[in-house]
C-alpha cells in the first residue's frame, strides 16, 4: 500500500483512512466475537429493521450525510464507529457493495496489541465479545514447527512464542478470529445515527469548490456529503480519485487463505503449525470454536503477468473460483508432501 494524504487546502473534501487507531488496526490483524449467523447484520432483526429503515430513508431523497464512508468491511465499521466519537451529532453512512452481510467470508485475521487497543476504544462490546469467544477455543494447544529444507520437526505445548512475548510484554496477547465475525461484531454495535446501507455500489464522485461530495451510487439517486472516509480495499476508488492513485505495486508474495474444520473432539488439543518449505510457508491457527484458518504464501512473479488474478475475495457461491485457487495450493505442496515427517500436517482441502 502507498502512505499518502488527501489534496491540500479547501479542495479535498476526501477523508482517507483516518484515525491513528484504525490504522493500527487496519494494520494488524485478529478478534473474536461470539455472534451467530442469525445474529448478523442483514440476518438479525436489530440490523435488518435499520437496514429497511435505512435504505427508505435513501428513497425518500434523504441524500445529504456528514460523512460517507465506502466500504462496510471491519476498517469501514471502525471508521463509522470512531467519526461518531469524534463528531457524536454527525449523520454518517456506510456504503457496502454487497447485498447480503449475514454470510460468512473471508478467512481469519489476527489482531495484535494496537489493533485490539483500538477496538477497546471504539466498540468495548464488540471487544468483549472477542475476548468471550477467545475463551471457548480449544483449552490445550501445542506448536509444531517443521522446517523440511533443515530436517526440523518438533513440537512444543503452548502457543508459539511470538504471542506469548506480545503478552509478556504489553500485557494483552494477539486475538485471532474470522474476518467475518469481527465485521459483524462492528456491525452489531453501531451507535444511532450511523446507517449501514448494503447493496449499494459508489460508481463515481465528485467534490464541489464550495464544499461537499457527490456520490453516483449504481442503481439509485446521488447521496451527497460533507467528507468522504475511502475503506474500500487495495483498489480504493476514494484513493484514486483523490490522488490519481496507481493499482499497487505487486510486492512479489502471492497468499492464499481460507478457514476449515479442524475437526477436532470435545477436549482435544489444538496443533498449531508453522511449516517452512522449499519456495513457500504454510502455518495454520484457530480462530474459533470448531473453525481454524490456514494461510499459504509462496514467492513468484506477478500473477497477472500470467493471466491470473491480482487478487480474489471469497464470494458465497462461487465454487469454481475456490476450486482453482484450492488446486494451487495443492499443487505448490504436493512435492513436498511426501517429505513431511509423520505425523501429517493437517491437509488443506479440508475445507469447512
Amino acid at each position: 500500500s502507498n502512505s499518502w494524504c488527501p489534496g491540500g487546502g479547501d479542495q479535498s473534501n476526501l477523508l482517507l483512512p483516518l484515525l491513528l487507531p484504525l490504522l493500527l488496526l487496519l494494520v494488524s490483524l485478529s478478534l473474536s466475537a461470539v455472534l451467530s449467523i442469525e445474529g448478523s447484520p442483514s440476518g438479525g432483526p436489530r440490523n435488518r429493521n435499520r437496514n429497511h429503515r435505512c435504505r427508505e430513508a435513501v428513497a425518500m431523497a434523504k441524500t445529504h450525510y456528514d460523512v460517507c464512508v465506502i466500504g462496510g468491511g471491519p476498517g469501514g465499521l471502525a471508521a463509522a464507529h470512531g467519526v461518531k466519537k469524534a463528531m457524536p451529532t454527525a449523520r454518517i453512512a456506510v456504503l457496502e457493495r454487497r447485498r447480503d452481510l449475514s454470510t460468512p467470508m473471508g478467512a481469519g485475521i489476527v489482531c495484535g496489541v494496537n489493533g485490539l487497543r483500538a477496538i477497546q476504544a471504539l466498540s468495548p462490546e464488540a471487544y468483549g465479545k472477542m475476548v468471550e469467544m477467545e475463551t471457548r477455543k480449544a483449552s490445550s494447544r501445542r506448536t509444531r514447527i517443521v522446517d523440511l529444507e533443515k530436517g526440523v520437526d518438533e513440537t512444543k505445548p503452548g502457543r508459539a512464542k511470538f504471542w506469548e512475548e506480545r503478552e509478556e510484554r504489553f500485557g494483552l496477547r494477539p486475538l485471532s478470529l474470522p474476518w467475518w465475525r469481527l465485521r459483524d461484531a462492528l456491525a452489531l454495535d453501531l451507535p444511532e445515527g450511523v446507517d449501514l446501507l448494503p447493496g449499494l455500489a459508489v460508481t463515481g464522485m465528485e467534490e464541489h469548490a464550495d464544499g461537499g461530495v457527490e456520490l453516483d451510487v449504481e442503481g439509485e439517486d446521488v447521496l451527497s456529503a460533507d467528507f468522504v472516509v475511502g475503506a474500500d480495499g487495495y483498489f480504493s476508488r476514494v484513493r484514486k480519485h483523490a490522488v490519481g492513485d496507481e493499482e499497487p505495486t505487486y510486492a512479489g508474495t502471492r497468499i492464499w487463505r481460507a478457514l476449515y474444520d479442524p475437526q477436532l473432539d470435545s477436549g482435544s488439543c489444538f496443533t498449531a503449525h508453522l511449516l517452512r518449505g522449499t519456495n513457500y510457508n504454510w502455518l495454520n491457527y484457530e480462530t474459533g470454536p470448531g473453525e481454524a484458518c490456514w494461510v499459504l504464501s509462496k514467492t513468484e512473479a506477478d500473477p497477472r503477468q500470467r493471466g491470473g488474478g491480482a487478487s480474489i475475495q471469497a464470494i458465497s457461491g462461487n465454487a469454481q473460483e475456490g476450486a482453482r485457487a484450492l488446486a494451487e495450493v495443492l499443487d505448490i505442496m504436493s512435492g513436498e508432501f511426501p517429505r513431511t515427517p509423520s505425523p501429517a500436517l493437517p491437509f488443506p482441502c479440508r475445507l469447512s
